[in-house]
């Protein structure tokens, strides 16, 4: 339906000595498996950076953010590759956990393999872990889907809804700051539900290009 904010996606680790991710060698890091996006950024971070997998570097394999939170306060390993969510503010708090800044090369080597992912630099202080200098890193695209089946006057409501009444949403969450109809039709890596369609079709937002990339991405399934 929507492409809408990125969320800093980064290599967090506890111990200070690691500040680059070749210096992760010999650790080991939690990886969420529930996404195929989290899973083939690690290895392709891993492999730009020259480690491999299972051998350089050690990967335990989470379901829930929370299990690899309570693993590195407990010492099962030395840092979580994930969003920077707030709970990792008590890892930072007890455990010292910092984020280690991505290459050029390194970040263009994951935003190559999937274009859900994008560079961005977390600012110095920024929350959760609250770096001291700026930091580069890649980021996740975030947004709103709806199943096939769901009705397209539903969708349409809906779409339409949140772009008309987005200054009420921003006064809510900063997030929706990065939501604006522009950025709504720019990454297409599934296809858009024709309730959706609609909608950017009256803003004039979806094009001739949208179009044929709709009916490749149709053609796959």
């Amino acid at each position: 339906m929507i492409t809408g904010h990125g969320l800093p996606f980064s290599m967090s680790v506890m111990d200070p000595k690691v500040r680059t991710i070749q210096d992760l060698k010999g650790k080991t890091v939690f990886e969420m498996t529930a996404h195929e996006d989290h899973k083939m950024a690690t290895e392709v971070v891993a492999k730009a950076a020259g480690l491999q997998l299972g051998r350089d570097l050690r990967v335990i394999p989470v379901r829930s953010p929370q299990v690899a939170i309570q693993g590195m306060l407990t010492g099962r390993g030395d840092g979580f590759f994930f969003g920077l969510i707030p709970g990792l503010a008590e890892v930072h708090q007890s455990k010292g956990l910092h984020t280690v800044p991505l290459s050029d090369d390194v970040q263009e080597a994951v935003v190559k393999v999937e274009p859900v992912w994008g560079r961005t630099v977390i600012k110095a202080g920024a929350p959760p872990l609250r770096p001291e200098t700026d930091t580069p890193t890649i980021e996740i695209m975030c947004g709103l889907a709806a199943g096939a089946q769901t009705s397209p006057d539903v969708v349409y409501l809906v779409t339409k809804t949140i772009f008309e009444h987005h200054d009420e949403w921003r006064k809510a969450h900063p997030l929706a700051n990065q939501w604006t109809i522009k950025r709504a039709v720019q990454i297409m890596n599934a296809p858009y539900h024709e309730g959706a369609i609609r909608y950017y079709r009256e803003k004039g937002v979806w094009t001739d290009k949208h179009d044929s990339k709709q009916k490749e991405l149709i053609a796959r399934k």
